[in-house]
């Protein structure tokens, strides 16, 4: 396992036990970080690269049977047991829920879900996606009776995710998203 797993576990549990500390009766929180990048061609040349990294983490905390839940970019640790501070008094100004509550442990999936196969670890460059959204409009193009073009586009990301809850639940998975596209118009007029 990754240091940087084993830091990410430990600051899911490093919440839910600030969350517990701060007045909640049960809490959970989800961290996801992610990267990716964004190709776009438009008449064979380049027209956007965009590029993408983010981390974020999610903490949803019940006092009783009220509920409040807050997201946060800013993981530093001080950022962290104000905002935990902050969203356990929401919950002890929020409406009664009868419904609100984590599942019963009892309840809760242990299996592992290797066998979805969400996660390649393929990372291509930026100018290996320049050149799949070329080709991609380069073969709309070639089509017959096609008159102009939005572009093709190439992209690429991956992403982590932990799900912690007092109730139990640990959850750790991984995924990544490919896509490739060719917009084009067809036609008179």
């Amino acid at each position: 396992m990754s240091d940087n797993i084993q830091q990410q576990e430990s600051l899911c549990q490093l919440v839910l036990e600030t969350c517990l500390r701060a007045g909640a009766d049960a809490a959970e929180t989800v961290l996801m970080e992610g990267q990716g990048i964004d190709i776009q061609v438009r008449n064979l040349e380049l027209e956007d690269v965009n590029a993408h990294e983010e981390q974020a983490l999610g903490i949803r905390v019940f006092v009783g049977q009220r509920q409040a839940n807050l997201r946060t970019t800013n993981l530093d640790r001080e950022n962290i047991t104000r905002i935990v501070e902050d969203v356990v008094a929401m919950a002890k100004l929020a409406p009664e829920d009868p419904h609100a509550g984590l599942a019963l442990p009892s309840s809760l999936s242990i299996a592992h879900h290797d066998d979805l196969d969400l996660y390649d670890d393929t990372k291509p460059n930026a100018e290996d996606l320049r050149l799949l959204a070329w080709k991609a409009e380069k073969a709309a193009l070639s089509q017959q009776g096609i008159t102009n073009s939005e572009g093709g586009a190439a992209s690429s990301s991956h992403a982590t995710r932990h799900h912690y809850a007092t109730n139990g639940l640990k959850s750790f998975s991984q995924y990544s998203s490919f896509s490739l596209s060719a917009s084009v118009l067809a036609g008179h007029g």
